[in-house]
C-alpha cells in the first residue's frame, strides 16, 4: 500500500525496516541540494550498490494528459520532493495488463488503468510506492506547472 507524508513523520512511523536506510539518506539531504540545477538534470548516487541507490532529478511538471502509470518489480520507490510540488496519480496493479511490457533492465512497465486516486507532494514530503502501487508522477497541480527537484531512492526488494 502506498504511503505519503512528511519525511520525518514517516521515519518515525515506518514499520518496514528495509526502508529506513533510504529514508535516512533522504533526511540527510540539504533542501538546497539541487537549488542551482535546472530542468533536465538527472544524477545517480550509489548508496549500497544495486540494493539501494538514489536518482536525483529536476523537471517541469506536465498536464494530466501526459500521465503514464508505471510499476516496478525489483524495487520500492521512495519519492522525495526537495522543491516545487507535483500531483501523482495512483492505483493498484490488481489484474491490469501492461500497455508497455516490463523492461527487466530498467525495472519498469507502463499501464493504462481506468480509475485512480491522487496525492499532492510538496517540499519535505515523501511517497513510498511498493510493486503493486502503480503511479503516474510529475503532474501539475491545480496551482499550475512547477519546477520539481526530487530524489527517488530505489530500495531493492
Amino acid at each position: 500500500m502506498a504511503l505519503a507524508g512528511m519525511l520525518d513523520e514517516l521515519i518515525a512511523r515506518v514499520k518496514d525496516k528495509k526502508l529506513l536506510p533510504g529514508l535516512q539518506f533522504l533526511q540527510a539531504l540539504s533542501p538546497d541540494f539541487m537549488a542551482q540545477k535546472g530542468p533536465g538534470f538527472v544524477g545517480r548516487f550509489e548508496i549500497e550498490e544495486e540494493n539501494l541507490f538514489a536518482l536525483h532529478q529536476v523537471y517541469a511538471t506536465s498536464p494530466e494528459s501526459a500521465a503514464r502509470f508505471e510499476g516496478h518489480k525489483k524495487y520500492i520507490d521512495l519519492q522525495y520532493i526537495l522543491g516545487g510540488e507535483e500531483r501523482i496519480l495512483l492505483t493498484r496493479l490488481d489484474e491490469l495488463e501492461p500497455s508497455v511490457p516490463y523492461d527487466e533492465e530498467k525495472d519498469i512497465a507502463f499501464y493504462k488503468p481506468k480509475v485512480w486516486g491522487e496525492i499532492i507532494l510538496k517540499a519535505g514530503m515523501v511517497a513510498v510506492f511498493y510493486p503493486k502501487d502503480l503511479h503516474a508522477p510529475g503532474l501539475s497541480t491545480a496551482s499550475g506547472p512547477s519546477i520539481v527537484r526530487k530524489t527517488v531512492v530505489k530500495v531493492r526488494i
